[in-house]
């Protein structure tokens, strides 16, 4: 998960040349005081941050800081408004650095130290500096009262970024029970928390929080099957990769092919079967051997031999073994096509790699013995007959072969 930038907010009403005058009167009776000449100077320094004159700020807070001696409560304040001026310069380290140097100090009112840390922590973040950001946001946490919705989710990125996924899914929770109408941030992190921990049923409940607002995003469609399918829930992945296609978001041809591998899974090979011939004509999916074996194996499953066949033969064509042109061979016998059964056979051989070439073999001599080629017929059933998971059957049929050329010759006699 990618975060956007971090922006670090001047808030110029804490400064001492804003603060009201009856803040003025409870920084001096707490002993926050400052002499006039490091008000004008800081006073002068805020102007120039203010105008994003960065060096004259510096300059002016330098003066403070090296010149004038101040005292804890005056190098604070300076240090404060110089980490405000590095951030602005994008220079993170120095800022978080300066920051954490002012809080040191302990001179600042309570909540102002307080606001430091979470400062510190957003820093930390924006520099990649995870495990410091977290320490500093933990700091902050523990004296916070009444962090909100947007502090929170904060905390939860840090988290999530240092891999710390329970604590990003505590503060994220946390955020999300604040927010009437969270945003897609929020839904997004806890989402990639939940994903990190495989906890697939709050994450399948996340991403359609994302589907109802944006049913366009395909992506939350894909991941949302995927929860589903984690679940072991297969039908409702299906049911959402089909809700998918309907709104015409599966533009890619691996999308397409997982729908069809749903399909057949749940035993609806005729739906698999149409949707990828159709993507092949519009060229969505490619005709290789995988996708092309795939739609074979739809339509033979559909028990339509006809469109089963041909997909079949350019399926064991592009096949690195024949077992394709065995199962091609299957076909035609079911249709009695006796001897484009005995080619495909011969084709099955061929190529070679078959898990049983003695069942090729008997299925060819079969073949062969419905067109009355008996003499090869008994060839096939003899090298059927050396494989011990067909032998029976072979010598049946070698058996059977003996006793009718018997019969005939002695019909002949």
């Amino acid at each position: 998960m990618r975060l956007g930038p971090i922006l670090f907010l001047l808030v110029v009403s804490a400064m001492p040349a804003r603060v009201r005058a009856e803040e003025e009167k409870e920084q001096f009776e707490n002993q926050y005081t400052m002499r006039p000449e490091v008000y004008e100077r800081l006073n002068k320094a805020q102007e120039a941050l203010k105008e994003n004159r960065y060096k004259a700020a510096i300059a002016d807070l330098d003066k403070i800081l090296r010149r004038m001696r101040p005292n804890p409560y005056e190098k604070a304040l300076s240090l404060q408004t110089l980490g405000y001026v590095y951030a602005n310069q994008e220079k993170l380290k120095e800022a978080a650095e300066t920051l954490a140097e002012c809080h040191a100090l302990n001179a600042l009112p309570p909540s102002t130290q307080i606001s430091l840390m979470y400062n510190i922590g957003q820093l930390h973040l924006a520099a990649q500096n995870y495990a410091l950001a977290v320490a500093a946001f933990d700091a902050w946490i523990a004296e916070s009262k009444n962090p909100n919705a947007t502090s929170l989710y904060t905390v939860a990125a840090a988290n999530y970024q240092a891999k710390k996924f329970q604590r990003a899914t505590y503060y994220g929770e946390r955020a999300l029970k604040m927010t009437k109408k969270p945003k897609d941030s929020l839904l997004q992190l806890l989402l990639s928390a939940y994903v990190e921990q495989k906890r697939y049923r709050p994450a399948a409940k996340i991403l359609t929080q994302l589907i109802e607002r944006r049913p366009d995003s395909r992506n939350n469609w894909l991941q949302l099957a995927a929860m589903y399918a984690q679940l072991g829930e297969e039908k409702k992945a299906l049911a959402v990769m089909q809700l998918a296609h309907e709104a015409k978001l599966l533009n890619r041809g691996d999308e397409i092919v997982q729908l069809a591998q749903r399909f057949l899974a749940e035993e609806i090979p005729l739906a698999a079967a149409k949707l990828l011939e159709e993507a092949m004509k519009q060229g969505t999916v490619p005709k290789n051997a995988r996708t092309t074996r795939m739609l074979a194996t739809a339509w033979y499953q559909s028990r339509d031999n006809k469109r089963a066949a041909p997909a079949m033969e350019r399926a064991a064509k592009l096949a690195k073994d024949g077992d394709l042109y065995f199962r091609l061979a299957q076909i035609h016998m079911q249709e009695e096509q006796w001897s484009q059964a005995a080619s495909a056979c011969e084709k099955a051989l061929a190529k070679g790699g078959l898990p049983s070439a003695g069942q090729v073999h008997l299925l060819m001599g079969i073949a062969l013995v419905r067109q009355n080629k008996n003499a090869r017929a008994k060839r096939a059933f003899t090298k059927a007959s050396q494989f011990s998971a067909v032998k029976g059957p072979a010598k049946g049929w070698l058996k059977f072969l003996s006793s009718a050329a018997a019969s005939a010759a002695a019909v002949q006699n």
